[in-house]
């Protein structure tokens, strides 16, 4: 793999750096979340869930996730039953009881550790002249002990608009715990907790709450399985391309770019080689490397292109200067038969390939 194609070692060094994970949304909406028999829409399109006993109550998503790849997951909702100086009733075993500031929030559990992030509202410090008015408490539990607690009421809503709530696992293992009315923020992060395996997540109406549920986010880093090289030699390919009839089978040279500069570089004006497959081509490097040059030889896997129903247009996968695999967020398509485009929607960048032969 040496010579015009890659585009993209897209600054990935930056991306590294800012923390940027590239994210494919599973859903978004609450389609996915398994609703209490009396669950209803309302007219808004939120879905009301209201738990009128005094045990919390789950409302799972029944997607799983891998707890050791990047996740995301994030609920955006609001409590009705937060009325300041209000109460609300419950039922008991016994009977019946009232209960005040009732708590929601999300949970994740693999089985073997269950992390919740709740938060309820209260006006404890109102005679604070510092603090007064309500704020919102975030209490962080890892397998029932208080991990992390706080009050604030910088970018939350404290009445019966939508608050999201969230957490997130990072490359490294952390998990951060994310607030916002407008924008998720990092509030607390938990570094120590070793998971393995797959976990549910979801929402948890606490007791004597009434939640109002806008939307229920679940999103995973893309980590696609690597390419797998085919021990061509350029020997082979010649010999290869020498008796082909495909059209765009051959060598293909850098033409131009256009990149978004805060996200991506040009690793190379590199030249590659299309090898047809079953259902599309296999692209290898052929020269052209200057990110990391001696990294790349001739011949090496620089990517693929699967077919679609569009005529010449294809998904594709692109692994960038340093290696990393870009995931399956990446466009290619042929041009006039002569110009190969391949495009990177997501950094809002393309580089375009002319057919050498």
């Amino acid at each position: 793999m040496k010579r015009v194609l890659t585009i993209l070692w897209i600054a990935l060094a930056v991306l590294q750096a800012q923390g940027v994970t590239i994210y494919s949304t599973v859903h978004n909406g609450f389609r996915n979340l398994q609703r209490p028999a009396d669950a209803i829409i309302d007219k808004n399109g939120r879905l009301i869930v209201e738990n009128g006993t005094d045990q919390p109550m789950r409302v799972a998503d029944t997607t799983t996730i891998d707890t050791e790849v990047p996740f995301k997951y994030y609920a955006r909702m609001a409590n009705l039953h937060n009325g300041e100086g209000k109460s609300y009733k419950v039922m008991t075993a016994t009977g019946s009881k009232r209960v005040s500031a009732p708590q929601w929030g999300i949970y994740l559990d693999n089985g073997q550790h269950l992390v919740t992030v709740m938060v309820s509202c209260s006006s404890d410090n109102w005679n604070d002249e510092v603090r007064g008015g309500r704020m919102m408490r975030v209490v962080v539990n890892v397998d029932g002990k208080e991990t992390a607690a706080l009050e604030t009421d910088d970018d939350v809503r404290l009445d019966h608009n939508l608050t999201a709530i969230g957490m997130a696992r990072h490359d490294d293992g952390r998990l951060s715990i994310l607030l916002g009315a407008e924008k998720l923020r990092e509030v607390a992060t938990i570094n120590d907790l070793v998971m393995r395996g797959t976990a549910t997540v979801g929402i948890i109406a606490g007791a004597g709450s009434k939640l109002a549920i806008e939307r229920s986010v679940l999103s995973h880093s893309t980590k696609p399985a690597p390419l797998v090289s085919h021990e061509w030699t350029m020997e082979r390919l010649e010999e290869h391309f020498a008796t082909s009839t495909d059209p765009y089978e051959g060598y293909w040279t850098y033409l131009d770019r256009e990149l978004e500069d805060k996200w991506v570089g040009l690793g190379g004006r590199y030249t590659i080689a299309l090898v047809a497959t079953d259902n599309g081509y296999d692209i290898l490097y052929i020269d052209g490397a200057q990110v990391m040059g001696a990294k790349w030889q001739p011949c090496q896997p620089k990517g693929t292109m699967t077919r679609t129903i569009f005529t010449d247009s294809y998904r594709a996968r692109w692994i960038d200067a340093t290696g990393e695999d870009m995931g399956d967020d990446v466009q290619a398509s042929f041009e006039g038969g002569s110009i190969l485009n391949v495009k990177f929607p997501v950094f809002k960048s393309q580089i375009r390939f002319s057919k050498v032969r």
